[in-house]
Order: structure tokens, then C-alpha cells, then sequence
């Protein structure tokens, strides 16, 4: 999965890291011998503790099962392996060259920290990997542009290395080409996969003026809702809270709270789940304090739980009379003041807080 991932940026990193520290394997094996022309080369043996060290860590890890840490050390081995060479250098134009090797080492150290470290009550770790993945891919794309900008200056892909040099531009190639295909497919698909056809715009909620949704087997216009949120939001100061229809996960719930920003009674309810099990009680008591909020025909019981949750606003719209419906929707004319009304959505302000 991790080559799966960062498969195109690790293969232009190792391609530079092993065009880079090609003088220093020589190096590495003529400083045994004790005559040898750079036996006296400063750092040699320090070097050879680092090499030495990071192969037995990889030997290690690979042995225990832990094949992206075993990988991921052979990287850090090859990118202190350039760095000591930069160093030894003395070359004043040289050291900013230390700057990509600091950013994959970090990337390589978020890697090898998330297959070594386990934080407790991430449901099939995924909070950990997408989280930490993201950023080391960032990392890695930023460095593989530049060694790959640095491969194509130094010479490397000169005609003269033959072969080898055409090989290595066709397995790139091949590379880039099926990274692409995510991003060419995934996009089509994406788009594809709307509402409307509307026309291009930076606007997130227009495709509500024209949008047509199912709800429990009902057609519900989306056009009515976006009127009241945009009321909402060039009439209301302040962060009142808004009391609107509940559903599950990836339904039309929470719409004004989502297009407001303004806090609702429930919204989202998984995450909260997930993260505090332990009070996931709560997530259900909200849910049902809701639907006993439009339901109950009780007006001294809806004013209690409006107290509770101090609510504000209330929001009756086609979709509250399809998910709740019956008498009890009909109270707030009495308990609260009608402020918006269109064909499809009413708003009403509380007079109980």
C-alpha cells in the first residue's frame, strides 16, 4: 500500500539518492582497505557506523515483519549517505542542497512512526493513516520535484548514459501515467455525479436552485431550503442556535447548520461516536430530544427541551414534514414569531429564551 501510494515520488528519490551517493559507496569500500586512496577521507568512519546501523535496522525490521520501516531505513541510510557527501564537500554553493533531504527525512520518520506507534481507539486506524499519509505524500511530492528537476540538470538523462537512461525514463513514464489515471477517471466520475448540470461556478450552493432530492420515497426542491439559508445568512447576528430535521449520515440533515455555520442541535453524529464511545448515549438522547421537539404536541414540553438546547430558530421545511409531519409541527405558530416563509421552508424565532 505505501508503494501503492508513493510508488512514482520514491522512485525518482531513490533514483537521485543513488546517483548521488555513487562516489560515496566507492567510498565506503575503499576506506576498508588501508591503503586505500580515501581511507584518510574525514568522517569515513563515522559514516560507516551510520551505513552499518541503518542496514542492521533494516535487516531487523524487515525480519519482524515491519517491510515499509525496513524500506523506509534503507531510504534514510541513502539520504544521510548524500548528506554526508554534501558536508564533506566544503562547497559553499552546496549546503541549501541539505534542504530536501531534511524534508524526506522527516517524511521518512512520519512513515516509519506510523507503522511503530499505535494510538488507542482509532477504528481500523484510519484517523492515523490518512492523516499522517497525507502529509508525508505532500512531503515527498515537494522533494521528488526538485530531485527529479536536479536528476535532469546534473546529466542523468544526457543521451550518453544509452540504455539505462531510456529504461529509467520509460518506467517513469509508466509511472506518471498510471498515477494519472485516478485523477482523470476519479474527476469525470466525480462530476458526473450531481445533482444538476449546472454551469461552472465557485458557488456551493447553487445547484440547490435546480436540484430535485429523495427523501423517504418524496421528492423534495432544494430551491426553498437555499432561499432560508441565504435569509439566514444576511439577517442573523451572532451564533444562535438552530433546531432542523436529524437524519443519518449523508443525507439532506443539517443542511442549514452545514451552509451556515451555525450550530445546531445535532448535526454530523458519527464522529462523535467513534472518537467518545463512551458517551454515545448522548448522540442518541439529542436525536430523539429532536424528534419529541417537532413531534410532541405537549407545548410545555417542547419549551423545555427548546430551553435546554437554547435553541433559537426553527426551522419547518418540507423535509421536517416529511421525516416528523403530523399535529406537532403546527405548535411553533403559537410558541415562536414567523420571520421567513417561501412555498416550501418557514422559519420561525423563539420567544421562550
Amino acid at each position: 500500500r505505501f508503494l501503492g501510494i508513493h510508488g512514482l515520488f520514491l522512485f525518482v528519490i531513490a533514483s537521485f539518492l543513488l546517483y548521488q551517493a555513487r562516489g560515496t559507496f566507492k567510498e565506503l569500500v575503499w576506506g576498508l582497505r588501508d591503503n586505500g586512496p580515501d581511507s584518510t577521507v574525514p568522517g569515513i568512519t563515522w559514516l560507516r557506523v551510520c551505513v552499518a546501523g541503518g542496514i542492521l535496522a533494516a535487516v531487523f525490521f524487515g525480519a519482524a515483519g515491519f517491510w515499509n520501516v525496513a524500506l523506509l531505513f534503507v531510504f534514510l541510510t541513502l539520504a544521510g549517505m548524500v548528506a554526508w557527501r554534501i558536508f564533506a564537500s566544503q562547497d559553499e554553493d552546496r549546503p541549501f542542497e541539505i534542504v530536501p533531504l531534511v524534508l524526506l527525512g522527516l517524511a521518512l520518520l512520519i512513515g516509519i512512526g506510523v507503522d511503530l506507534v499505535r494510538v488507542e481507539g482509532d477504528i481500523g486506524r484510519m484517523n492515523t493513516f490518512f492523516k499522517y499519509y497525507l502529509e508525508i505524500w505532500v512531503l515527498l511530492s515537494i522533494v521528488s520535484a526538485y530531485m527529479l528537476w536536479h536528476l535532469g540538470s546534473s546529466g542523468f538523462l544526457r543521451p550518453s548514459i544509452g540504455w539505462r537512461s531510456g529504461a529509467w525514463l520509460v518506467v517513469l513514464v509508466v509511472l506518471i501515467g498510471s498515477s494519472l489515471i485516478y485523477t482523470a477517471l476519479g474527476s469525470r466520475a466525480r462530476i458526473s455525479d450531481r445533482f444538476t448540470d449546472g454551469p461552472s461556478t465557485l458557488d456551493g450552493a447553487a445547484y440547490m436552485s435546480e436540484a430535485l432530492h429523495q427523501e423517504q420515497e418524496q421528492p423534495l426542491e432544494l430551491k426553498w431550503d437555499q432561499e432560508a439559508i441565504r435569509w439566514i445568512q444576511d439577517n442573523v447576528e451572532g451564533s444562535p442556535v438552530i433546531l432542523e430535521a436529524h437524519l443519518v449520515q449523508y443525507r439532506w440533515g443539517a443542511r442549514f447548520a452545514n451552509y451556515t455555520g451555525l450550530p445546531t442541535v445535532i448535526g454530523w453524529p458519527w464522529h462523535q461516536i467513534q472518537q467518545r464511545a463512551a458517551y454515545s448515549y448522548a448522540i442518541q438522547d439529542r436525536a430523539e430530544d429532536v424528534k419529541e421537539m417537532y413531534e410532541t404536541t405537549d407545548e410545555e414540553r417542547a419549551l423545555e427541551l427548546l430551553r435546554k438546547y437554547r435553541v433559537k430558530y426553527v426551522v419547518v421545511g418540507d423535509l421536517e414534514r416529511i421525516v416528523y409531519g403530523g399535529e406537532g409541527l403546527g405548535k411553533f405558530e403559537n410558541l415562536a414569531r414567523k420571520v421567513f416563509e417561501n412555498q416550501g421552508t418557514a422559519i420561525y424565532e423563539g420567544r421562550w429564551n
